[in-house]
């Protein structure tokens, strides 16, 4: 026991009833307790089974849920032979710890390479924010060094949406719809890279800024604004938005930074696009403030056989969230009624967005060639494909070798690279910047997929990061460079097959 802290375990109930398992507990996410007694500052093992009579139910596991000065303890015994799953562990008893002193707080996980820190969970009150689920949402930061201190990149996390209230229910139960089992630190989608990398030889113009990681857990891109609930779920998308904007500037002076990148990637990126004027309306002070739209450019586009089941999914989710006053203002006014659902696309909202931002996209989103497009596979160049999903309604066994399948895969490229072209031609340069390569692919400016494209492929011989620097230093050189290659032809690509 932990010196100056008088604490004993308190058996608290039985087993509830036949049949009840330690996942019931917390929908599965049971922690298990190791043999290390530091974190609680005692050996909780030893303890409980001292106070109960479960030493002869072997083999035994012990699982704590919180990590405050009264977390509940669950004694649980196998009911299989062996290699049990937590599922299968039936629960034996219940204690909770119980301290007349405050437990020490743990100790703080420095970040790791690859990593940013710590986790901040901000006030919920007064902008009402909440996840799905209504536990508070946050954000991960870490300062800039040297010249870069008061110069942030602030990414928005992706994750897809919710399309209807069934799929927001499911989500309010994982990390993408609450906040409660978020990490110390996070790694981002596997690791925090691209332009969010401390490496400078990867990422020399922004290694040294501050960078800022927003969880997401509302489902809406941070576009909902619901009062109260619906159906039990929170949606303030925006609320959130807001309540980490407050929290960003009283913590990290965001309010009076050099510069700020507003960036994100997936539904992350799409996130930029909505709510890059907003970001701008609450940092007036700010000299730079710039977007980076990363794999956001979601397109209103049919499936390969010709229904519009995109339109329909946003559309609906669009009213479900009700986004109207948690997207751009502009291109409401310009889309009203029945249209407005439109401004939770990126390419109608684009033209309707004042601070300067730049497009990061794969003309053949990967994303979208399975959840927009609807390709069974992925690669249908030259008839022919191995990554299979099962084959649609009426195709051939090989349903890649279909020349409308082909066909459909090539003009999806064609409509990506034809609505980003319009869209920052229609801009002055200082305004719109692209990259868009001819590749299969979804982020490229943050480690994804297993791979970071920041400083790896090229279009007209340039990587993503020299023509984003282009853009946002104004040097010079090329703004946009959107691939004319069809795939697989860009040598730089990964090729699917």
């Amino acid at each position: 026991m932990t010196a100056g802290f008088n604490c004993t375990w308190v058996k608290v109930g039985n087993q509830p009833a036949t049949g009840t398992f330690c996942s019931d507990f917390d929908r599965g996410h049971a922690i298990p307790v190791h043999t290390d007694p530091v974190a609680f500052g005692e050996s909780v093992c030893t303890t409980a089974t001292s106070a109960g009579s479960f030493n002869a139910q072997l083999p035994t596991r012990a699982f704590f849920y919180g990590q405050d000065k009264n977390a509940t303890f669950v004694w649980c015994s196998n009911t299989c032979a062996s290699g049990c799953a937590t599922s299968e562990l039936q629960c034996a008893a219940v204690y909770k710890r119980q301290c007349n002193g405050p437990a020490p707080p743990p100790p703080p996980t420095p970040p790791q390479p690859g990593s940013i820190g710590p986790l901040v969970l901000v006030q919920q009150e007064p902008r009402g924010a909440a996840c799905l689920d209504g536990t508070a949402p946050g954000y991960y930061a870490e300062k800039g060094v040297g010249a870069n201190v008061t110069r942030w990149v602030v990414h928005a996390q992706g994750g897809g949406w919710c399309w209807n209230e069934e799929e927001c229910l499911e989500r309010s139960k994982i990390n993408l719809g609450s906040s409660k089992h978020w990490q110390e630190a996070t790694t981002c989608y596997g690791e925090c890279d691209g332009i969010l990398s401390k490496n400078c030889t990867l990422n020399p113009d922004f290694c040294t800024w501050g960078h800022v990681f927003i969880g997401y857990c509302d489902g809406s891109s941070f576009s909902g604004r619901v009062e109260g609930t619906h159906q039990g779920l929170y949606y303030r998308g925006r609320p959130n938005l807001d309540a980490v904007l407050d929290a960003l500037i009283a913590n990290e002076s965001l309010a009076t930074a050099d510069a700020v990148i507003f960036t994100g990637g997936s539904a992350g990126g799409l996130t930029t696009y909505l709510q890059i004027d907003h970001v701008k309306s609450r940092l007036p002070d700010v000299k730079v403030v710039k977007g980076l739209g990363d794999a956001g450019w979601f397109l209103d586009a049919l499936t390969w056989n010709g229904v519009n089941t995109s339109r329909a999914e946003f559309s609906y989710a669009y009213n479900m969230w009700n986004s109207s006053t948690g997207v751009n203002d502009a291109c409401i006014a310009a889309n009203p009624g029945d249209q407005a659902w439109r401004c939770i696309f990126a390419q109608y909202t684009y033209p309707h967005i004042t601070t300067p931002t730049f497009i990061a996209e794969g003309a053949y989103d990967s994303w979208q060639m399975g959840n927009i497009l609807y390709l069974p596979c992925h690669d249908c160049s030259g008839g022919k494909c191995t990554k299979t999903g099962g084959c649609p309604q009426g195709a051939t066994a090989n349903c890649c070798d279909n020349n409308t399948l082909t066909s459909a895969f090539l003009a999806y490229g064609v409509m990506m690279k034809e609505t980003i072209r319009t869209a920052v031609n229609n801009k002055a340069r200082s305004l719109a910047g692209a990259f868009v390569s001819g590749c299969i692919v979804h982020c490229q400016t943050i480690f994804n997929e297993g791979q970071d494209r920041w400083d790896a492929w090229k279009v007209g011989g340039r990587k993503p990061r020299e023509v984003f620097h282009s853009w946002f230093f104004e040097d010079g050189g090329s703004t946009v460079a959107i691939d004319e290659l069809v795939y697989p032809q860009n040598p730089s690509c990964p090729v699917w097959t």
